[in-house]
């Protein structure tokens, strides 16, 4: 098989996505997550692992990729627990357990952007700042609202 260096890939990646490099202005928008896989830091001892997800925000009739990482470290945490808020997994939350890449794919929800200021090598960039709460479903014992029984008819006029 030939071999196709990195280089080509990174270069291709760039002039071919239709997720360029634009700054979008901070605020709250809707957003799916289009691809997400489980990672491992190359640095740290023990490495740290996370999934890394590209989330897709909708910015007026287009869209712009934006990644982001879900640490699991006790001080990252809080992303978790925002994440699954804002996909519905409350059973993660109250209960614990595993999140996987798959749980993550194709969740939809509203997060709040923000923009990043240039840092060193790293150009200026939209981060995730946080995810927005999905509103709650009603607990299982809670009954459906229900609409108010009809007036009884008055018998009053009723011909028979």
């Amino acid at each position: 098989m030939p071999n196709v260096p990195k280089e080509w890939m990174a270069n291709a990646v760039k002039e071919s996505s239709p997720f360029k490099d634009e700054i979008v202005a901070a605020g709250k928008y809707d957003f799916k997550v289009s691809t997400a896989w489980e990672d491992v830091a190359k640095s740290g001892n023990p490495p740290k692992q996370c999934i890394a997800l590209s989330i897709d925000i909708v910015v007026g009739m287009s869209t712009k990729r934006i990644y982001d990482r879900l640490w699991f470290t006790e001080a990252a945490a809080y992303k978790i627990h925002g994440f699954c808020k804002a996909a519905g997994l409350y059973s993660i939350i109250e209960n614990g357990g595993n999140l996987t890449a798959l749980d993550c794919l194709n969740i939809q929800g509203v997060a709040e952007v923000a923009v990043q200021e240039a840092n060193g090598n790293y150009p200026e960039c939209n981060i995730i700042a946080r995810y927005i709460e999905k509103d709650r479903p009603p607990a299982n014992n809670t009954p459906p609202a229900r609409n108010a029984p009809p007036a009884p008819l008055q018998d009053d006029d009723m011909p028979f």
